[in-house]
């Protein structure tokens, strides 16, 4: 059986973390499997650029290039996501798109 995919979004990342535990939370109350994937990937070398962009080390960036930042951040997990979808395994994304066009 197919997993699902749901992105969250919000102003704030605590309150997306939290929405996003919460979430996984009751579905795996539920009896699903459950992943939570949270973009940017600070920690990750894909989030690079997005590390360093928020950091100001660009300045005033053109929105197109720097949507490109995140959007490699997130590229970086397709074939993971794909998997894990593949496998059944609900896949919750904080932070997936939303986030990223309110800070460019």
């Amino acid at each position: 059986m197919a997993g699902k995919l749901i992105a969250l979004e919000a102003h704030n990342g605590t309150l997306l973390s939290r929405a996003a535990e919460s979430l996984a939370s009751q579905l795996r109350a539920e009896g699903n499997k459950v992943e939570i994937k949270s973009f940017p990937q600070r920690a990750h070398s894909s989030a690079y650029f997005v590390n360093r962009f928020e950091q100001g080390a660009y300045g005033q960036s053109n929105p197109y290039v720097t949507s490109l930042f995140y959007a490699l951040d997130r590229f970086e997990s397709k074939k993971e996501i794909e998997q894990l979808l593949a496998d059944g395994v609900t896949v919750i994304c904080a932070g997936y798109l939303g986030t990223t066009l309110a800070t460019l």
